[in-house]
């Protein structure tokens, strides 16, 4: 399996887009390429993979959420539901695909931003991460360097997660202001 679309070791090229995160119960569910990684969010290692969309890029992959119990992938028209096993539990065709009638993707980022534990965490286009007060504004944790070209922000299991375009993804501790761990997606 290659680790970014470039092949084995290569850098991802600009097809390839970001890991899409989203946080649930004990797990960091991260979709890349065709595949939904299940990632131990103490350790960041891949606990397990699931298809679940045929070959196609994860510039495809409009969203991951994690919602009572079960983890949605969509892409274009297509709705994936997987259980927190990772075992596909429904596949519907969608009328629509979900950004339809709201208007075009944007291509710039302004920057990121997540709210978790009371604090709103901004990612700037240069990899810097900042917790800030939501009433005030001040800054009350960071900055961190995560990383070149940040794309994705999540927030949850008292963590906050960026997605890096080269498909990697990095989990902050927001008590200590360090890196805990940096995983390295694979690319199908």
């Amino acid at each position: 399996m290659a680790t970014a679309c470039g092949g084995d070791g290569e850098p991802a090229c600009s097809e390839c887009g970001p890991p899409r995160i989203a946080v649930g119960e004990d797990a960091v569910w991260v979709a890349q390429g065709a595949d939904l990684h299940r990632l131990d969010p103490a350790t960041g290692e891949i606990t397990r993979t699931t298809t679940v969309l045929p070959a196609r890029r994860s510039s495809d992959i409009e969203s991951v959420a994690v919602r009572d119990g079960l983890v949605r992938v969509t892409a274009g028209r297509t709705a994936v539901l997987v259980d927190a096993g990772g075992v596909v539990v429904r596949r519907t065709r969608l009328d629509r695909p979900p950004s339809a009638g709201i208007g075009h993707r944007p291509t710039a980022r302004a920057g990121l931003v997540a709210i978790g534990d009371g604090v709103v965490w901004t990612l700037t286009d240069d990899g810097t991460l900042t917790g800030r007060e939501p009433g005030s504004g001040r800054a009350v944790a960071g900055p961190v360097d995560v990383g070149d070209d940040p794309r994705t922000l999540a927030t949850g299991d008292a963590a906050v997660f960026a997605g890096l375009r080269h498909p990697s993804v990095v989990r902050v501790d927001p008590a200590s202001g360090r890196i805990a761990w940096r995983r390295d997606i694979p690319y199908s």
